[in-house]
């Protein structure tokens, strides 16, 4: 018989349509033998997705995939798999990525209002947000769940990636390698790349 698995998967942590355990039941249900939860820039999911994994007896490869940031603007997806989500060395860089991501939020929402007319309150987000951080994607999921735009690559490419990146939002290519062999996993290019905004 053969071992199915899949290693390049998003719960709605990032911008997946369901959660870590139901991504796991998913996975059951196709019969895989083994899933890696690689939500974009966060590891929250992976504790949830853990003891899912556990009780539907599939291996779960802990993962993350890392918008890192490449020559000439281009931003390289890195996937991360294997990893040890406790390693002194990759939590460094991984926090010091996220809370200069949550610092940027009042300014996207402020670029938010004042090219779209849109306000979005952020206790809201802080109140409905499924990472320790805030991040773009909690503004992704408020503008999908209240219907302000329904097709979601729409909602980056109207409201999101137009807004610059801020300092140390990004982690460099040569950064994100490091941070994953760090923690022990391998690294692999997810897609072709894309450019932004600068």
């Amino acid at each position: 018989m053969e071992n199915l698995i899949d290693l390049h998967t998003h719960s709605y942590i990032s911008d997946g349509s369901c959660s870590p355990t139901d991504v796991i039941k998913a996975a059951k249900k196709n019969k895989l033998k083994a899933i890696s939860l690689t939500d974009h820039d966060s590891i929250a999911g992976l504790k949830e997705a853990k003891i899912a994994a556990e009780d539907s007896n599939i291996e779960l490869i802990n993962g993350i995939e890392i918008s890192a940031l490449y020559k000439d603007g281009r931003l390289l997806h890195i996937l991360g798999l294997g990893i040890d989500i406790h390693n002194e060395y990759f939590l460094n860089s991984y926090n010091k990525m996220k809370k200069a991501r949550e610092k940027s939020v009042p300014k996207i929402l402020k670029h938010i209002e004042n090219n779209h007319g849109l306000s979005i309150d952020i206790n809201y987000l802080h109140k409905v947000k499924y990472d320790e951080y805030l991040s773009r994607y909690d503004i992704y999921r408020y503008i999908l769940e209240n219907n302000i735009c329904t097709e979601p690559q729409k909602v980056w490419d109207i409201y999101l990636d137009p807004i610059p990146y801020g300092n140390d939002e990004l982690i460099t290519v040569d950064e994100a390698i490091k941070m994953i062999h760090e923690a022990g996993g391998k690294s692999y290019l997810a897609h072709f790349n894309k450019r932004i905004g600068f």
